[in-house]
């Protein structure tokens, strides 16, 4: 009830961040204060709108399909035209820092951005319905992210790390990453009921890719990796293709075209 009076014109807060009231459940401890003009004719200025709440067992069902978020202790903040939202919270158990600021007069077809911080590791990803070949990522990373709410489209996600407390291997191609080592990855995500890597980059001591990523349906684990760049060493310069065989089996790899080395 509380999201939903929040929602009243002609305050309309979850209308002009584009989250729907229905799909939020929790408690909210707020004070407020709003200067109301008492002549007739006045107009309503968002910019006096003074809030301040506690949300606590928030849970947002849905955030993308087949995705809930879930935070135990959020703040709520409303001042000078702006709307902002800080905590910490879980995107299906995955831990992530929220951090949300968005102008009360931005339209609602520019969507809502969430930014922040999350632990980046192969049993997340899992959960998010990303399930990577079994040893190809152990440990754990933090990852700066950025998720755009889209009003009638599936949620944009971006996310980069340096990796470090990550360790990954690619057996076929003979390369390998210890957790103590530095790299820069890069991800474009749309966040649906099967998400898909639109762009991937990374860099690491002896690999440079960059390509698309698809994934089986159902959470079925990886469908295909389009690599339009495959740097391995001084040996191998090359585009290629990577083809899913199920979960716990090495994917297949295909060159498409390149250079290899074979005398290094």
């Amino acid at each position: 009830a509380a999201f939903a009076l929040l929602d009243r014109p002609p305050v309309s807060l979850l209308d002009r961040v584009d989250l729907p009231a229905d799909q939020l459940r929790g408690q909210i401890t707020a004070t407020g204060a709003l200067q109301v003009p008492l002549r007739k004719g006045a107009k309503f200025d968002l910019s006096s709108l003074r809030v301040d709440a506690e949300l606590s067992q928030l849970v947002y069902d849905e955030v993308a399909p087949g995705r809930d978020f879930a935070a135990s202790d959020l703040r709520l903040r409303i001042a000078d035209g702006e709307v902002s939202l800080s905590g910490a919270g879980a995107l299906e158990n995955v831990p992530i820092d929220v951090a949300l600021a968005r102008a009360m007069s931005a339209p609602a077809v520019a969507g809502t951005a969430i930014a922040g911080r999350a632990e980046l590791s192969a049993t997340g990803l899992a959960a998010l319905g990303v399930r990577l070949p079994d040893g190809a990522m152990t440990g754990a990373a933090q990852a700066a992210y950025r998720l755009r709410l889209l009003p009638d489209a599936p949620p944009e996600l971006e996310l980069t790390s340096d990796l470090v407390g990550i360790g990954l291997s690619i057996p076929e191609l003979n390369w390998r990453k210890g957790t103590e080592q530095s790299a820069d990855l890069s991800v474009s995500v749309r966040v649906g009921a099967e998400p898909f890597v639109e762009d991937f980059s990374l860099v690491a001591p002896g690999l440079d890719a960059r390509g698309s990523l698809t994934l089986r349906p159902g959470g079925g684990g990886l469908d295909e990796v389009t690599l339009d760049r495959l740097r391995v060493g001084r040996w191998l310069d090359a585009t290629a293709v990577l083809t899913g065989r199920g979960e716990g089996v090495a994917p297949a790899v295909s060159l498409t075209g390149g250079r290899l080395d074979l005398r290094n």
